[in-house]
């Protein structure tokens, strides 16, 4: 086992689920304070449940106004509309730019002086027939000097986002509303945001003002702002020595600029904009006839994996983020990031054992964000001894954050979920399996689940 797990001391409490045994340690912690912490109205930090990585939060809710963009959504969190921009936001807010000169603007807090990339999560409509639509938004930052540096146009799409068809069933999902005219919720999108990263060029000072503006060149109707991540990147990893690089024709893959940052794999372009794959319509697995998009590269990363890390890893319009096969063990997931993906997260599928999971982030999976499988034949093959800690589920468009399928002795610690639209923020069912559930749940936070 990679790391020892931790001595529960709590009492169980047992309770009949699913027609199997869930047994849930409770713990409790003096730090597992609430999830909405910060040093200013302006700005979420992550408290000392989840993500431990120093990445800082700006809701749009929370920013300044000007024109006539307008904040959607109740500030008590209670709407939860699938297909709505306020819905599907964090916190269930977000702002609409709808006319030229629209801004939202935030002011740098000191705790992220020196951050140098950002990351904006948005949407904007799809074009009449489906398929997605592309627009533009301004990026420009005010130095707290009064020095302004060169203004940046941020390419949107909704390529990626925009599905059709059933809206409580992730396999029965279409790119294009035509194609979804069977089901009942035809006409009901969801997954409606997307996001895009980059890197700013400068390091952030307090009281710098970011400010996102919608102009005439937009190309858009609007344009929903949810909120922007800001963190400091760190200069990329040299090549170790006797180790391909991922351009090389042995490896395949396709050094594009789809979006003219100037270089590739720079933190400003992502697989499905063809950094790493050829972007491709192709068929989701589980609906052949579907056209949800790049179901053609089902998963990010799935293997049968022994004594294998997976550390940094960043995977976005996947089918599944990262998932491991049967009889996979020893297996340690870390400061890895899913997001936007058609299914699950992270996922310990089928007789997964002694593996862990820790300081990774699951946002925006069209399945649970994370997830432990026990699917083996034999109690001794099922899953064992799993952990999940110090780790962030959050926006899941279908699906759970937190999902136990089976198994024993499982862990969930230090974790956090929000804004989960249709499912828990965690779910245990012992459905798929024959066998006992025992699972230590210890200072987890679940915050506007379903």
């Amino acid at each position: 086992m990679l790391h020892p797990r931790t001595p529960w001391r709590a009492p169980h409490l047992p309770a009949a689920i699913g027609g199997c045994i869930l047994t849930i340690a409770i713990c409790s912690r003096a730090d597992s304070g609430p999830v909405e912490t910060g040093p200013s109205p302006r700005t979420f930090v992550p408290p000392t449940l989840g993500l431990t990585w120093p990445v800082a939060t700006y809701e749009a809710e929370s920013g300044r106004l000007s024109g006539t963009a307008i904040i959607v959504g109740s500030a008590d969190g209670s709407d939860r509309s699938v297909g709505d921009p306020a819905g599907e936001a964090s916190h269930r807010q977000a702002v609409l730019l709808t006319s030229a000169g629209d801004t939202v603007s935030w002011v740098t807090e000191a705790p992220q002086e020196g951050v140098n990339a950002l990351v904006l999560r948005y949407s904007i409509p799809d074009a009449a027939g489906g398929g997605g639509a592309t627009g533009t938004l301004e990026l420009s930052i005010r130095s707290h000097s009064g020095a302004t540096p060169p203004h940046k146009t941020l390419t949107l799409t909704s390529r990626y986002a925009w599905l059709y068809g059933g809206v409580m069933d992730g396999t029965k999902l279409f790119n294009v509303p035509a194609n979804a005219a069977s089901y009942a919720t035809a006409s009901t999108p969801t997954h409606l945001y997307d996001e895009i990263q980059l890197t700013l060029g400068l390091a952030l000072q307090a009281t710098d003002v970011i400010t996102l503006e919608k102009t005439t060149a937009s190309g858009v109707a609007t344009i929903a702002v949810d909120f922007v991540d800001l963190e400091a990147v760190p200069p990329p990893l040299p090549r170790p020595t006797g180790f391909l690089s991922i351009t090389d024709p042995r490896c395949g893959a396709l050094a594009l600029d789809l979006r003219q940052s100037g270089s590739v794999f720079d933190g400003q372009d992502d697989s499905s904009y063809g950094s790493v794959f050829n972007t491709a319509l192709g068929n989701n697995p589980y609906n052949p006839a579907s056209d949800v998009v790049d179901a053609v590269i089902p998963d990010g990363i799935r293997a049968e994996l022994t004594n294998s890390t997976i550390d940094n890893v960043w995977v976005e319009h996947t089918f599944s983020g990262i998932k491991t096969n049967q009889n996979s063990q020893a297996v340690h997931i870390a400061h890895s990031r899913v997001r936007n993906t058609f299914a699950d997260g992270i996922d310990f599928y089928g007789s997964t054992r002694a593996s862990f999971i820790s300081d990774s982030s699951a946002r925006s999976t069209g399945d649970d964000g994370f997830a432990m499988w026990a699917q083996g034949s034999t109690l001794a093959a099922a899953s064992s001894s799993n952990r999940i800690s110090d780790s962030t589920a959050q926006l899941q468009w279908y699906g759970n954050g937190f999902a136990i399928y089976g198994g024993t002795e499982g862990a969930i610690t230090r974790s956090t979920a929000a804004d989960i639209l249709n499912y828990p923020c965690l779910l245990s069912n012992g459905s798929t399996s024959t066998f006992q559930i025992t699972a230590n749940i210890c200072s987890a936070s679940m915050c506007r689940g379903f």
